[in-house]
């Protein structure tokens, strides 16, 4: 017997629709999102926060989870830890680029947009596979505050406050129930945590994170260990 249509391989590359009008590998690449650990982002009048749960291994340090691309500009990341560093990689280096070709620093959406062109090109071509991450760009630029969200598909997304990851529902229902445009850093800081053990495993106890700030009034990004945010929190 013949196989019927819906059963044939539409997964086996990202240039082959599925009769319903998916990319099957691109849906495969979300999938691999939600497997790593979560990350939330969030920007007020005031701020942008990035953080991010640092997984501990037996043996083994955690990796970064929060990333400086520029001076104004942090990222994080959920997914396969590789992708990310290859493509937050590239993200500097249209930083970097945008510095010497015009002699100023980069717009986020910009930077946003380029990297999401990247993203959707490796969902046009055979023999490649879509990037298995999502990536939060955060920004404080020209005194305004930015959070941008890249999908595995090179969709972009601005936002107020969202979360991605392993249970990155949770994240973002204690976002949905805490966020407001006035919060003050520490406040921010404060609700992106919550956000963040909200999503961990009830058997994990206290989690570690890491977390990025950037304040309107130095437009600076501030990488912040887990040390620093227990000290700054009991201010």
């Amino acid at each position: 017997m013949f196989s019927q249509p819906s059963q044939f391989g539409y997964d086996k590359a990202t240039v082959i629709f599925s009769p319903d009008g998916r990319i099957i590998q691109v849906e495969y690449a979300r999938e691999a999102v939600k497997m790593g650990s979560t990350a939330v982002g969030l920007k007020t009048n005031n701020c942008v926060v990035l953080a991010g749960q640092k997984r501990a291994f037996e043996l083994i340090e955690s990796a970064d989870k929060v990333f400086k691309i520029d001076e104004h500009i942090a990222s994080t990341f959920s997914g396969y830890s590789a992708d990310g560093r290859a493509l937050l990689s590239r993200a500097r280096v249209e930083s970097q680029i945008e510095r010497i070709t015009y002699g100023e620093v980069i717009d986020p959406e910009v930077l946003s947009e380029k990297i999401g062109d990247y993203l959707q090109s490796f969902t046009q071509y055979g023999g490649v596979r879509p990037f298995g991450i999502a990536v939060l760009f955060g920004s404080v630029y020209e005194s305004d505050t930015f959070l941008y969200f890249v999908d595995p598909g090179g969709a972009i997304f601005s936002c107020l406050a969202t979360a991605i990851g392993a249970n990155e529902g949770a994240a973002k229902e204690v976002l949905k129930a805490g966020y407001k445009k006035t919060l003050s850093n520490k406040a921010a800081i404060k609700l992106a945590l919550d956000a963040l053990k909200a999503a961990a495993d009830e058997e994990e106890g206290k989690i570690t994170a890491e977390l990025a700030l950037i304040d309107t009034k130095t437009g600076k990004v501030q990488i912040l260990n887990q040390k620093q945010l227990d000290e700054l929190l009991k201010a």
